[in-house]
């Protein structure tokens, strides 16, 4: 069992959810002791996958009957109410305009055609069932129709029909990918949200006065009856109205293909399913309530989180041979995984033998040792300066910039002189430094016909003064650091217009060869930082390195991204989606980071320590933005949590409700921090009926500063996410009190007396 995809995995701790791993096909001891001490039984183990059915009808056979049936029998042995989930497609190509649970018959297709051994599995099951209430016992079947809603699948399954059609097709919106139309998508079908339908089974499962036994219910919405076609549409325009979905779905074409080419051959589908519910909404005083444009709205709004899942790919052209050999490669990885990037050229000379001379630096020449600078660069590229005079590079490559563009991807200034730059600017005044860049943004309009849009700085190597002319050139956007998440640089004190988006993963060249890393597993370590991570990020790459002889590792991280789900996406991308009012400003500063030799631009974020005074923030939260400092004379109970509507989080939230007019008679008050988004906290908020704000982080500037964002252990993975943590200002505004790692049971009754004791 895959506890993440099936989306028990938050339940598993829950206080009234008791969890026993076994194998039901191998072990029926086990099955009949959970068996004996429960009331209700609702087997849920099938293979409900129709590219399975085709490809593997004996192993649907196999677990959807043969599975089944021993815990059948233990039901009618020990006496047990059995609530049995049959299945629509029992009713096969039934020709009614109304699928009667009671009446209408069930036709299949020919022997040869597989993909029937679904629902002939489960007629069998119902027939047997059926059978052994004639000898008394108590059963009822149900048949839902297309339940859809969140959390039943992911969007990021990677195989085609391997998901329920509305999350497969809301991950290719995310993913900006055709979505294919079955046999044009005539195939109509009654579209059931997943609320309604659980309220039924409930229904069922309390049985008063034994209504439902021995019935067979259809749970379905047959107003929500759409063809595939007409939803494909419906999602596209729902996508337009959400920021976060828009430009992929942009890209997005519906095309037509055969049965055969989708699910392989012995597939046959059924034009129309619609459910009869009389005896549904009369038995168990119930009618479905949501209609298709709630239920989707519904879905869009809960996968947002994943659909910003974006990175940023941020590419550096440092070389001439980088230029004319890197890119073009570069650019055809592109296509073909349909990706988009930010290229940052170098402009003028090629002076990269210069840089022998930081083999007096620290660090240095175990980095260069582990990269092969030499296979990587070459000899003639090395003696650029030294032994050869530096080409110019936007003179001898201009046409290579130019086809990039002209593929479709930005570009951008990186630098005049790679070296030069990168070895002086820190030290050189304004005059220098303008000079500098007056010269790269000449040849930028040379070559591309127009201004640059953006900033990339070579060896992420700045002073103040190239900040400010960042800001002269009106650019919106550049990526000149090192850091989490966007922010508007200040200087000297003084708040810059345009914002920065730092480089937040490690480079290839930096891991390599640290920590066992090589070639052949560089790849899985970079994917496992942004597996399970609804965190945007900005990956730097090198034309030199990516582009020639690391293609291979770069290539499988494509393809990892875009299995994980996320979006590749360029600078001005990104930019165009953020919030720029919400934006925090920081001070930039130098830091170092493992790998790196020297010191590099960063965004400025300092951890806070017990007896410190925290640092002023402000972020974006429900009920307007959140300041600190508005709550000065208060004290203030910020309690971190990894996930909105998650068994715990919905715990130790509820918890803080009930004990908030207790914190305020001390003087306190109480503020959620997670990294959701500003629209579920608000759903989350009106759900529990919240009386205190919730802060939406969604860059992690605030779990920077607490530093609660940690590497755990998700059943037997690596993942990033916030650690449970609580901390405690006092009135001033100082750090008192801090619990880290916090188990949620009786918790809040600890911060109270903390706060108590102030």
């Amino acid at each position: 069992m895959d506890m993440q995809t099936d989306r028990l995995g938050n339940l598993t701790q829950h206080p009234r959810m008791h969890f026993s791993e076994g194998d039901i096909t191998i072990n029926r001891e086990w099955i009949e002791y959970h068996i004996r001490k429960c009331d209700v039984i609702l087997p849920l183990v099938a293979i409900a996958t129709p590219a399975t059915y085709v490809k593997q009808p004996l192993r649907v056979f196999e677990l959807d009957f043969e599975a089944n049936l021993p815990i059948v029998r233990m039901a009618v042995k020990y006496g047990k109410h059995l609530v049995f989930p049959s299945t629509s497609e029992v009713y096969g190509m039934c020709t009614d305009g109304e699928f009667d649970p009671e009446s209408s018959p069930l036709i299949y297709g020919p022997i040869n055609k597989p993909r029937w051994i679904y629902a002939c599995s489960k007629q069998l099951m119902d027939r047997v069932i059926w059978g052994y209430g004639m000898e008394g016992l108590n059963f009822t079947l149900f048949r839902p129709f297309n339940w859809i809603g969140p959390g039943l699948d992911t969007i990021h399954t990677p195989k085609e029909g391997s998901s329920r059609v509305v999350t497969q097709f809301l991950g290719h919106i995310v993913r900006g990918e055709n979505i294919s139309l079955v046999d044009g998508g005539a195939q109509k079908r009654a579209f059931t949200d997943i609320d309604d339908g659980i309220s039924a089974l409930v229904r069922i499962i309390e049985n008063p006065a034994g209504v439902s036994t021995s019935k067979i219910y259809n749970i379905g919405n047959p107003r929500n009856n759409f063809s595939v076609r007409e939803l494909a549409n419906k999602m596209l325009t729902l996508a337009a109205e959400y920021p976060e979905y828009a430009q992929s779905a942009q890209q997005v074409k519906l095309v037509e293909t055969s049965s055969g080419a989708y699910y392989g051959a012995g597939y046959q589908d059924v034009q129309n399913r619609v459910p009869k519910i009389d005896n549904t909404e009369q038995d168990l005083d119930w009618s479905p309530k949501l209609s298709m444009d709630d239920a989707l709205r519904k879905i869009f709004e809960a996968y947002r989180s994943q659909a910003m899942a974006r990175i940023v790919l941020k590419i550096d052209v440092d070389t001439l041979r980088g230029t004319r050999e890197g890119v073009p490669s570069l650019v055809q990885m592109l296509e073909r995984a349909q990706a988009r990037a930010t290229f940052l050229f170098s402009l003028g000379p090629d002076h990269t033998g210069w840089a022998l001379r930081r083999i007096f630096r620290p660090g240095f020449l175990r980095k260069a040792s582990r990269t092969s600078v030499l296979e990587h660069y070459g000899i003639k590229t090395l003696a650029y300066g030294v032994l050869l005079p530096g080409p110019d590079i936007g003179a001898r490559a201009a046409a290579q910039m130019r086809a990039t563009r002209d593929a479709g991807f930005e570009v951008g200034i990186h630098t005049w002189d790679h070296v030069y730059w990168q070895d002086n600017v820190r030290a050189r005044d304004r005059e220098w430094t303008i000079a500098q860049m007056a010269k790269s943004h000449a040849r930028f309009v040379d070559v591309f016909g127009e201004i640059p849009r953006t900033h990339g700085a070579a060896g992420w190597q700045m002073n103040e003064h190239a900040f400010h002319q960042l800001d002269a050139w009106g650019l919106q956007y550049a990526s000149d650091g090192r850091g989490h998440g966007p922010y508007r640089p200040t200087v000297n004190g003084m708040p810059l217009a345009h914002v920065q988006l730092p480089t937040t993963l490690p480079t290839l060249d930096e891991v390599l060869g640290l920590d066992g890393l090589s070639t052949d597993n560089v790849a899985d370590h970079l994917l496992s930082l942004t597996r399970h991570d609804g965190v945007d990020h900005v990956f730097t790459l090198h034309a030199e390195l990516e582009g020639q002889k690391l293609a291979p590792v770069f290539e499988r991280l494509l393809e990892g991204w875009h299995a994980q789900g996320h979006a590749l996406v360029s600078m001005a991308d990104y930019h165009a989606t953020l919030d720029l009012d919400s934006l925090p400003s920081y001070p930039v500063a130098w830091g170092e980071v493992r790998g790196r030799a020297g010191e590099l631009i960063e965004k400025s974020v300092s951890h806070i320590a017990i007896n410190q005074t925290v640092l002023d923030f402000s972020a974006p939260a429900t009920g307007g933005d959140f300041v600190l400092s508005a709550l000065k004379g208060k004290k203030v109970v910020l309690y971190f949590y990894p996930k909105d509507n998650t068994p715990g989080c919905t715990t130790e939230s509820l918890a803080f409700r009930d004990a908030y007019p207790t914190f305020q008679k001390a003087g306190a008050e109480i503020i959620g921090i997670s990294r959701d988004s500003l629209r579920s906290h608000e759903n989350f908020q009106r759900k529990l009926e919240l009386p205190f704000v919730l802060v939406s982080d969604a860059d992690e500037a605030v779990c920077q500063l607490f530093n609660v964002i940690k590497m755990k252990k998700m059943y037997g993975k690596e993942v990033r996410g916030i650690e449970r943590s609580t901390f405690l200002l006092d009135a001033s505004g100082v750090l008192r009190r801090e619990w880290r790692g916090v188990k949620v049971s009786n918790h809040v009754d600890a911060v109270l007396a903390a706060v108590g004791a102030l």
